[in-house]
């Protein structure tokens, strides 16, 4: 860790091109297909954040959907 440190400090380390990612949404755009990867990221990045939060407090998936369906019949009230 400390030497990569070092050699970004030092300038050793090319930095990342800024215009990579446009051009890949561009990509993308051009076959069709931007709104559907996003929605497919936005979901694989909601559902591992879920897990993790899962984790965390020590759920089940089951003990998930009883909260999803508690919180749900306290809304319809």
């Amino acid at each position: 860790m400390k030497l990569a440190q070092k050699r970004f400090k030092s300038g050793n380390v090319k930095k990342r091109n800024a215009r990579t990612g446009s051009r890949f949404d561009d990509f993308l755009k051009e076959e069709g297909i931007f709104e559907e990867v996003q929605a497919k990221a936005l979901k694989r990045a909601l559902a591992e954040q879920l897990q993790e939060g899962m984790q965390t407090a020590k759920l089940t998936k089951l003990d998930m959907a009883g909260n999803v369906k508690r919180a749900s019949k306290k809304e319809a009230a």
